[in-house]
C-alpha cells in the first residue's frame, strides 16, 4: 500500500521537478501517467488530492475516522491557495484534478498486481516436519498471506534476481544449526 502511494507521490510532483524522470516505463507495467496541465498548479493541493484517492481507492473497508481524516488532509492543503491574493479557485481546481488522475492511473496500475487473486489464497498444512503449522496463542488456521509471492513487483522480474541463501536444513536436534537459529529468534 505504501508502495503504491509513494508512486502516486512521486508521479503527482514530478512534472514540477525539472530534473526529475517520471516512473513510468520504469516499473513493472507502469506505462504512461496523466500529463500536467498547463498553468499554475499548486503542489501540496496535488499531493494531498492524489494521497486521498490512492488510499481511500487501496482501504476501501477503511473506518469513518480514517476516511474523515484522509479527506481534512486534502481541506487543510486548500487553505494557502485560496487565501486571498494568493492563487485562487482555478489552482484549486486544477491542482486538485490532476493529484485525481494521477491517482486514478496508479489504481488501475495497482489493480493488475495480482493481489486480488492471491490476496488470503488458502494454504492446507502439509504436516510435514518444518513446514508451518498453527502455533499459540490463537493458534490461526492459516499464515498470514501465502502467495504473495505471486504478485507483480516494482522492479525486478522474478524472487530469483535476489534470492536469499538456503536456511538451515529443518532438524529437531538442539545443537543443529536449525534449532540454534530458530532458538535465537525466540530469544530476542
Amino acid at each position: 500500500l505504501l508502495g503504491y502511494w509513494g508512486v502516486a507521490a512521486w508521479e503527482t510532483l514530478v512534472p514540477g521537478m525539472p530534473r526529475a524522470r517520471s516512473l513510468a516505463g520504469q516499473l513493472n507495467g507502469l506505462g504512461a501517467l496523466p500529463i500536467a496541465p498547463r498553468g499554475t498548479l499548486h503542489w501540496g493541493t496535488a499531493l494531498a488530492a492524489a494521497s486521498a484517492r490512492v488510499l481511500k481507492g487501496l482501504l476501501p473497508a477503511a473506518t469513518a475516522p480514517t476516511v474523515a481524516a484522509i479527506d481534512a488532509l486534502v481541506v487543510e492543503s486548500s487553505r494557502p491557495v485560496l487565501r486571498p491574493g494568493v492563487l485562487g479557485v482555478g489552482v484549486l481546481g486544477r491542482s486538485q484534478a490532476f493529484g485525481r488522475a494521477v491517482a486514478d492511473a496508479v489504481l488501475a496500475w495497482a489493480v493488475a498486481d495480482g493481489y486480488a487473486v492471491v490476496n488470503g489464497c488458502p494454504y492446507v498444512p502439509s504436516g510435514m516436519p518444518g513446514a508451518w503449522q498453527p502455533t499459540p496463542p490463537a493458534h490461526q488456521p492459516n499464515p498470514l498471506q501465502p502467495c504473495w509471492g505471486e504478485l507483480r513487483t516494482f522492479v525486478i522480474d522474478d524472487g530469483a534476481d535476489c534470492a536469499p541463501v538456503d536456511p538451515p536444513a529443518f532438524d529437531v536436534f538442539p545443537d543443529s544449526d536449525f534449532h540454534l537459529a530458530a532458538q535465537e529468534v525466540y530469544d530476542v
